[in-house]
């Protein structure tokens, strides 16, 4: 369980998140994904009912399993200007209502 848990911010030498590691995390509102992040497992963030916003700095779309973000209040993805175009053609777009540009 993480309670208390509302900011994540994951090192950069991650490269996967396995299933159901966040699951339920109802406290979670923000998550900071690095760049070396290839893929997140199956459910990882599902259950997360406030996690709103999503900052991706990978510049491929990481893969995604089944639910990532299922039931996840998730409406806005940040990623890198280059590489807008990409989440918005990938399977990311099913999860976020607004794939925006990291300012």
């Amino acid at each position: 369980m993480c309670t208390g848990l509302t900011t994540l911010k994951f090192p950069e030498s991650l490269t996967s998140i396995n299933g159901f590691a966040f699951s339920d995390c109802t406290g979670l509102t923000t998550v900071y994904l690095p760049m070396s992040l290839e893929s997140i497992d199956d459910y990882a963030f599902t259950d997360c009912t406030n996690l709103n916003t999503v900052y991706c700095h990978a510049p491929t779309p990481p893969t995604l399993g089944t639910s990532v973000f299922n039931k996840s209040t998730s409406n806005k993805l940040y990623v890198i200007q280059r590489s807008v175009a990409a989440y918005v053609a990938s399977d990311w777009n099913k999860y976020f209502y607004k794939i925006l540009e990291m300012e």
